[in-house]
């Protein structure tokens, strides 16, 4: 968490609030870098979930879900949270519950350290909003690890055999860690 600390610092005597990407593989601390940013920058900071922003059902086209990244609502990420947090004033944005099929109206305002958080948030059409661009990463065995540790077996076989290539793809055909500032190995 050091290096990424250092990088905000030294962005905050370029720019009077930053917007921070923490993308990368799924079970490699991205929450966890996220939430320990937050609580070392305290009422500067925010915290947005790209977790809230993945899609509803009736979005889940197999045209769309064909698309790299494509299962993530990144056009409205882009228009309720990016756009507005250029303006300044306090906005609105909707949070999405997957669980629930539903959405949650959530008001915030721009922090000196802005950090959007997940799998997707590097998305090529979300990119040039960032000042520093983090890739959390880990090896296979460690993320199976901690995939049974969070979810038990069922939920690691989903990850393994539904989710994971999604984001591989993602990864790989964007080439999102080598867009990054900073790579994060955790251990």
């Amino acid at each position: 968490m050091e290096r990424v600390i250092a990088g905000i610092d030294t962005l905050l005597l370029q720019k009077p609030y930053l917007v921070i990407a923490i993308d990368g593989r799924c079970a490699s601390g991205k929450s966890t870098m996220a939430n320990g940013l937050l609580c070392h920058y305290g009422q500067s900071a925010a915290l947005f979930h790209m977790d809230d922003f993945f899609l509803p059902p009736g979005m889940k086209t197999a045209k769309r879900l064909e698309q790299p990244g494509g299962n993530v609502h990144h056009e409205r990420f882009l228009n309720e949270v990016l756009e507005p947090l250029k303006g300044g004033e306090p906005f609105d944005y909707r949070r999405y519950n997957c669980q629930t099929d539903t959405y949650e109206s959530v008001q915030v305002q721009r922090r000196q350290v802005n950090i959007v958080e997940g799998v997707y948030a590097m998305h090529p059409s979300l990119d040039p909003y960032y000042d520093l661009r983090v890739f959390m990463t880990l090896d296979t065995i460690d993320q199976r690890t901690r995939l049974m540790a969070r979810g038990g077996p069922e939920k690691t076989r989903r990850f393994i055999e539904e989710w994971i290539p999604l984001e591989e793809i993602y990864f790989r055909h964007f080439g999102i860690r080598g867009l990054c500032d900073l790579v994060i190995r955790s251990a």
